[in-house]
């Protein structure tokens, strides 16, 4: 980001050298700000964290959907063990 900055700035500047003082000055306020888009760089982030929060949730849901189907498989294994010919006794 600096580096970006920096290098506006000396094209800016280097421009300016064959532009009188006030025109240089405003083109070096006019343009840092356009090459340095700090609000689409922001967003960027913002949304890659968002993408990277939605993805950690989703895997937790699955997680948590795995361990709930395990123990429900887990209690029907042990409902049925102790019934191992039915309720009726195999009649």
């Amino acid at each position: 980001m600096r580096r970006i900055a920096m290098m506006v700035l000396a094209a800016a500047l280097g421009s300016a050298a064959a532009m009188p003082a006030e025109a240089a000055q405003a083109r070096i306020v006019t343009h840092a700000p356009a090459a340095v888009h700090p609000v689409r760089y922001d967003g960027h982030v913002r949304e890659h964290r968002r993408a990277h929060e939605q993805a950690r949730i989703a895997a937790a849901a699955r997680r948590e959907a795995r361990r709930i189907e395990r123990e429900r498989a887990e209690r029907q294994a042990w409902r049925q063990a102790q019934h191992p010919y039915g309720h009726h006794g195999g009649w």
